[in-house]
């Protein structure tokens, strides 16, 4: 009896104890997430609502900079000395950036000689502004590992450490940080010219006359066929290409000799339908060593640095901007082909709308699928007669008679006339509509296993074998 009651007591004693652990510990933990909840609310240094922020004040190692939301909500540069565009992204970074801004660490009270410990005898100062109150961050150093900087703000006595991933990029802000980022200025209004020059030679200068719904090369082959894919992958790349870095700001001509824009390398000019045009000069360079492609913005006096990625239309060709077909009509604008390729000569009427073709007099019906394919086997091949090469310069001799000849009647009762003119025995000089386009053509294209003429003697073979 006495064994059991000594067991009870014992039993009782450790559960009393291990309660007693229990709320100790608990106790302890409570303690320790209230001390945490305190100390992540005092690194806590204010919040807003970025959306309401409508002005932004830059005290910068460069000057002042006051920037305010317009009647579009765009940001500008209120300024009246302010010499370049703004980067607007950047303005709404900051604004969002700041709108939480909490510390890593607190450094203790910002006596004068910690402020002139940690650069914050001189800092930047960040400031945004709802209209009704204002969020002030001062930025000094960074610290000696990289990972923050120090920091103070308005109402708090103390001095802060910011984390440099964070917010690094908008603490150390200079007026190069303000400066906009792209070549294309004004996002709103569309490019309708574009002309680029390389080495004092005019690799191509075409323009819209209807507002980009199409174009037309006025040099250097004027008046041949622009291709509409590769105009729209220019101006996409003109539109995306960033600025990676700026250099000196404020060149005037008389200095271009000092940075080698006496005599650019490249021109690129654009014009806009609202009437600006932009210049941009821009040095030779190694696209595989070099890092970055250095441009004078003649417009605005400014030194950039653009990776070369972003540029690559500076290695264009004037072919790469035409369309390769010497005549790309399609099947369906057509009402009859006539050819004639060396000793061969052709007519046929076109019924697209009610698939129904006639070759030298003979119908071909919608019903007979071979033949019908066979037809179009040949007006493929026969749109698809395109140039190899370009010889603007050519000399083509005045008794010079073409051996290949196309007429395209169309639709509307206009036609489209391609004449080929021996250059030796496997290359032409391409004419289109009467005007020699630049345009080398290669006889494989026509002789060939998936040329024209092999192409026209299988239909022939295939109707003959209908008739018989």
């Amino acid at each position: 009896m006495k064994r059991q009651i000594i067991l009870i007591l014992t039993l009782v004693l450790l559960i009393v104890l291990t309660g007693g652990t229990y709320f100790a510990v608990d106790h302890y933990q409570k303690q320790k997430n209230e001390k945490a909840a305190e100390e992540a609310k005092a690194l806590s240094l204010f919040q807003y609502d970025a959306d309401s922020i409508n002005a932004i004040t830059l005290e910068t190692p460069d000057g002042t900079f006051h920037a305010a939301r317009n009647a579009d909500n765009e940001w500008e540069l209120t300024d009246q000395d302010a010499d370049f565009a703004i980067n607007t992204y950047y303005l709404n970074s900051v604004a969002n950036a700041f709108a939480n801004l909490t510390a890593t660490r607190d450094m203790g009270e910002a006596t004068e000689e910690n402020k002139s410990k940690y650069g914050l005898d001189d800092p930047t100062v960040i400031t945004c502004s709802d209209g009704t109150s204002e969020y002030t961050v001062y930025a000094g150093k960074q610290t000696a590992t990289g990972e923050a900087y120090y920091i103070m703000v308005d109402g708090k006595s103390d001095i802060y450490l910011a984390d440099a991933d964070t917010y690094g990029s908008y603490l150390t802000i200079n007026k190069n940080s303000l400066k906009y980022i792209y070549i294309y200025y004004d996002q709103n209004s569309d490019i309708n010219a574009v002309r680029l020059e390389r080495d004092q030679e005019v690799v191509f200068d075409i323009s819209s006359p209807d507002e980009g719904l199409s174009w037309q090369m006025n040099a250097p082959a004027k008046g041949n066929t622009v291709n509409a894919a590769a105009m729209s992958s220019l101006l996409t790349s003109i539109k995306q290409t960033i600025v990676t870095g700026f250099g000196d700001e404020n060149v005037t001509p008389d200095q271009y000799a000092k940075y080698g824009f006496d005599q650019p390398y490249y021109v690129l000019t654009f014009t806009q339908l609202n009437g600006n045009t932009s210049t941009y000069y821009a040095l030779k360079y190694d696209n595989l060593k070099d890092s970055y492609v250095t441009f004078l913005d003649v417009n605005h006096g400014q030194i950039l640095y653009i990776e070369p990625s972003y540029v690559s239309f500076l290695a264009s060709e004037t072919a790469d901007m035409l369309e390769r077909n010497l005549c790309n009509v399609t099947i369906d604008q057509v009402a009859a082909v006539d050819f004639t390729i060396d000793d061969v000569s052709a007519h046929m009427d076109i019924d697209y709308a009610n698939q129904q073709y006639t070759v030298n007099d003979t119908v071909i019906d919608s019903n007979n699928v071979p033949a019908s394919n066979a037809f179009m086997t040949f007006y493929d091949a026969l749109r698809g007669l395109s140039y190899n090469s370009m010889d603007l310069n050519a000399t083509i001799p005045s008794d010079a008679k073409p051996t290949v000849s196309i007429t395209y009647t169309l639709l509307d009762g206009t036609k489209q006339q391609v004449d080929l003119i021996p250059i030796d025995d496997t290359t032409y000089w391409a004419i289109v509509n009467g005007k020699y386009t630049g345009y080398i053509t290669r006889r494989y294209q026509i002789s060939d296993r998936n040329g024209i003429l092999p192409a026209y003697q299988s239909l022939l073979d295939i109707l003959s074998e209908d008739a018989a």
